[in-house]
């Protein structure tokens, strides 16, 4: 689901940016939709493939990534924008983004694959975790 949710956004960032007057609204609205219900997909993947001890740390890391991204994202579409006189180099940096976040998710564990059991104790003893005796066969 994730590598199709991505996989379809390659090809509308980069029609986005050519795209203009009434035949960019649909092309917007697609765009968005993906983007947006992008959001829940990455945090079902964190928390179906992290194991338990480390998905709260996985999750800071993650929102901290998106704040640092959001500090440098104002000032560099104004510089592209600046330098190209619009937004379609902008839009083909993201679609080149998006086409190298799908090659990433072509390397997820296979569809039936979960959070490995036997290292699920050795990584909680690892973080000075311990978990109760009634959590351990999950």
């Amino acid at each position: 689901m994730a590598l199709a949710v991505l996989a379809q956004q390659v090809p509308l960032l980069a029609l986005a940016g050519q795209a203009a007057g009434p035949a960019l609204l649909p092309v917007a609205i697609g765009t968005l939709l993906l983007v947006f219900g992008e959001i829940p997909v990455t945090d079902w993947l964190l928390g179906r493939y992290v194991a338990g001890p480390w998905q709260s740390r996985v999750y800071a890391v993650s929102d901290l990534g998106g704040l640092g991204v959001s500090v440098i994202a104002v000032p560099a579409i104004a510089f592209l924008h600046e330098r190209s006189g619009g937004f379609g180099l902008t839009f083909l940096l993201l679609a080149a983004a998006a086409a190298a976040a799908c090659a990433a998710a072509l390397w997820l564990p296979p569809r039936g694959s979960g959070p490995n059991p036997r290292l699920a104790p050795r990584a909680a003893t690892l973080s000075g975790f311990q978990r109760p005796e009634s959590d351990r066969n999950w």
